[in-house]
């Protein structure tokens, strides 16, 4: 069994630095041994290997976060296409664009004289794909794709000027890797909480940090290496595995200005939620003032209805049957509910805040909820590490009971969540008082079939068949029976088959 324990680095350990040394892969140089590698002796199963990943964070003078990463693998088995054939690199886009630079990707291969040859991907093979409201992602793939191949790619991203949010470096990967290194250099203004997952601590070879002086100010430093880490593969029951990979996680907890001191930022959950919900905050610029229309929404859903367990069924209908879903989530918005109800239109944060707002308009308690999705990992509960989050929905609470509500689905019913935020813990973003709160199946995913028979003595057979499904079962077979185009072929397969 494989447990994901999250730890708070408060103590690093300080070592000789060999900060200036260089980056530990060149560019297209790969060892005549790893170009010949057919099996790796250590771990027979492995499908490819990670010869080396390398990162590097920096800030220019102007205060642009910079992020460098360059990746090379082996791939030994046509089933390491699927993940390392093509690669996707996503960004910040919208008005705080990121910018990638120095993009290169190529394919190295054994020629039939003894000698490599390199395959480089083309410019006109990599595309960009709006998957959210503020996300962008390259795609491309790698030619010449053979068992026996290299593939490596490197590439920067530029952060917004004063984008702070650092993403965490994981060393370990669904395959074996021989070496994982990442540096790091933030001026020193600049205050990090920094966590790390599972053992990695005890399994880093160089682990060192010092300061660094420049005309432009004092940096931290830090320099991180994991050498001959072993692969941690999906496994059945299991959520995400990236849950359970070692890996250093970072998050901004406050700023020193001259003359001011150390300035804290949400070092605490409670701070955390004061600061979203506050009049200007993320959140509670968009709640704290709905607005008449959304006042209007929440009448008309409601009615005459006074019980609230009732209200709230209608609120949610009303949102879910009226506002189209269009796919994209995240953990904040950009629009306000009003703009939502007139556009007919938004995101998962979005449409959820709309939700939670017409649930206070028609005087229910509810209140946004912060999440990890399955895919995305289980949460930190122990530093308000706001970055981990991905994902809004809504709370209402009625006497001692306490639903969470997502309204993108219009074929859900209010007691079930999409599949993807059932995450274990969700933060419940409440002030004062937010609280970490179950996220769990409200209700199973369950099939009946039944089918009864008669044998005639002429040797026909007749029967009846029928099929039943409850909870996640019947909203799935909902979103298949809409997407048919023969209702009653469908039916007779479900009915016949489990």
């Amino acid at each position: 069994m494989y447990r994901s324990l999250f730890s708070i680095l408060v103590v690093l350990a300080v070592v000789a630095p060999s900060f200036a040394q260089r980056a530990p892969m060149k560019w297209g140089d790969v060892p005549e041994d790893q170009l010949l590698m057919t099996t790796f002796a250590a771990d027979t199963n492995a499908a490819a290997v990670v010869l080396g990943a390398f990162g590097n964070t920096y800030f220019t003078d102007g205060f642009v976060q910079v992020f460098e990463y360059h990746v090379r693998v082996k791939l030994l088995r046509e089933s390491s296409y699927e993940e390392f054939g093509t690669v996707k690199i996503p960004y910040l886009a919208g008005r705080d664009a990121a910018k990638i630079r120095d993009l290169k990707a190529q394919t190295i291969t054994m020629g039939s004289n003894g000698k490599p040859v390199v395959h480089k991907v083309d410019r006109a093979s990599i595309f960009k794909n709006k998957v959210g409201r503020d996300l962008e992602v390259l795609t491309f793939t790698f030619p010449a794709l053979q068992t026996g191949a290299v593939v490596e790619y490197h590439y920067k991203v530029e952060k917004p000027q004063y984008y702070v949010n650092i993403e965490p470096w994981r060393f370990q990967a669904s395959e074996p890797m021989l070496h994982s290194e990442y540096r790091i250099e933030f001026p020193s203004m600049l205050q990090y909480m920094l966590s790390s997952v599972g053992e990695t601590l005890s399994k880093l070879s160089v682990n060192e940090n010092d300061l660094s002086t420049k005309s432009t100010g004092t940096y931290v430093r830090y320099r991180w290496v994991m050498e001959n880490v072993p692969a941690l593969r999906e496994e059945p029951f299991m959520t995400a595995a990236q849950d359970f990979r070692m890996a250093i996680r970072f998050q901004w907890s406050g700023m020193s200005e001259a003359g001011w001191g150390m300035q804290q930022r949400n070092n605490t959950w409670g701070k955390a939620a004061e600061s979203i919900l506050a009049n200007d905050g993320p959140l509670g610029e968009h709640l704290n003032r709905p607005g008449r229309d959304v006042r209007a929404a929440a009448e008309e859903a409601v009615g005459d209805v006074t019980d609230p367990a009732e209200k709230m069924k209608r609120i949610y209908d009303y949102v879910r049957t009226r506002i189209d879903f269009n796919g994209e989530s995240g953990a904040y918005v950009d629009r306000t509910p009003k703009d939502v109800l007139k556009d007919r239109t938004g995101g998962s944060p979005e449409i959820n805040l709309l939700l939670v707002a017409m649930l206070r308009e028609a005087g229910l308690t509810a209140h946004p909820v912060l999440l990890s999705t399955r895919d995305n990992g289980l949460p930190n509960t122990v530093y308000p590490m706001l970055s981990q989050f991905n994902d809004l929905i809504a709370a209402a609470e009625i006497g001692s009971e306490r639903y969470l509500l997502d309204a993108t689905d219009e074929m859900r019913p209010y007691d079930l969540l999409p599949y993807n935020s059932l995450n274990g813990e969700a933060w419940m973003v409440r002030h004062p008082q937010p609280a970490w709160i179950p996220v769990a199946a409200s209700a199973s995913l369950t099939q009946q079939r039944l089918v009864t028979m008669d044998v005639h003595e002429d040797g026909r057979v007749t029967g009846h068949a029928s099929a039943a499904n409850t909870g996640y079962a019947a909203l799935f077979s909902r979103h298949e029976l809409a997407d048919t185009d023969d209702d009653v072929a469908y039916v007779r397969e479900k009915s016949l088959t489990t």
